[in-house]
């Protein structure tokens, strides 16, 4: 699919009327998936005390040589080796899909593409593992790539491992490494009621993902921080102010771009609804897709 491309909200952007409207809005709003969490993004509250606001996330800057985080993070050029840092995704659609997307708005978002973002239940997980190990559940043939090296290793250049995905009564699922920024404790995700240790899998729901509408710009920015454990830049690179040339743009071009497509044993109805634990949780908060 080549009618769209995957970038980041600038250091520019932040001080347009949309992008500071919606930070505005998103004050204190959960953004993180399970997903990024799992594979290294943290907040800047206490993983105890379910303070999950403000998590730091990826933007560029086209007139210097440091990259902004997020609103409470340093710019220091340092943190492009930090693997902690989560991606929210800014698509830029040809002027047809636009045109299509802007019929299935509702309100100032929409739904389109998909990826890994809530984990399974706790209660679940056994049941998923059991039927994985059965070969009950149906590879569909697509894979999402992370990075393999761990997670404080800031020396090490991008080793992509691959997780399946698979499909098992109507609803897709990868089967990921947990590589949080909590090492070795046992911790409760925002999104269900898991607890896990650092290196233990889990099964992760494959659902929609939700996009603002920057009609201005004729773009769609996620409503949610998708994933983490990403370098924006390889330690022994540079960052020359080209956002092209960077690493965390090669990933978005090469992997992540054809990982958002569904796959083509595709669900007979969708089941990300009101009822499914991380949309129940922002609906009881916030009254918001999310």
């Amino acid at each position: 699919m080549n009618d769209f491309e995957l970038t980041f909200l600038t250091y520019q952007d932040l001080g347009t009327p949309f992008v500071k409207n919606l930070l505005e809005f998103e004050r204190e709003k959960f953004l993180l998936t399970d997903l990024a969490i799992l594979r290294g993004s943290f907040s800047d509250g206490d993983f105890w005390t379910s303070s999950w606001w403000d998590p730091p996330y990826w933007k560029w800057d086209d007139h210097r040589k440091g990259v902004a985080l997020g609103s409470k993070w340093s710019e220091r050029v340092g943190y492009r080796f930090a693997r902690t840092i989560a991606i929210r995704l800014v698509l830029v659609p040809s002027i047809n899909l636009y045109q299509s997307l802007l019929e299935k708005k509702e309100g100032d978002q929409v739904s389109f593409l998909e990826y890994p973002q809530a984990a399974v239940f706790r209660t679940e997980q056994p049941l998923l593992k059991e039927k994985l190990e059965q070969n009950r559940l149906l590879p569909t043939g697509k894979v999402y790539t992370f990075d393999k090296v761990d997670l404080m290793d800031e020396r090490t250049s991008f080793q992509g491992k691959m997780y399946p995905e698979y499909l098992y009564q109507n609803q897709k699922y990868i089967y990921v490494d947990n590589h949080s920024y909590i090492q070795d404790k046992t911790f409760i995700l925002p999104g269900g009621l898991i607890k896990t240790n650092y290196n233990d899998r889990l099964f992760v729901k494959v659902q929609p993902i939700f996009w603002w509408v920057d009609t201005k710009n004729k773009r769609l920015i996620s409503t949610r921080l998708l994933l983490s454990g990403l370098q924006f830049q390889s330690y022994n690179e540079t960052y020359h102010s080209d956002f092209k040339d960077t690493f965390i743009k090669h990933y978005l071009d090469t992997y992540m771009k054809k990982e958002l497509i569904p796959s083509s044993l595709t669900p007979k109805s969708e089941t990300f609804d009101s009822n499914e634990p991380l949309k129940r949780l922002i609906y009881k908060r916030y009254g918001k897709k999310g």
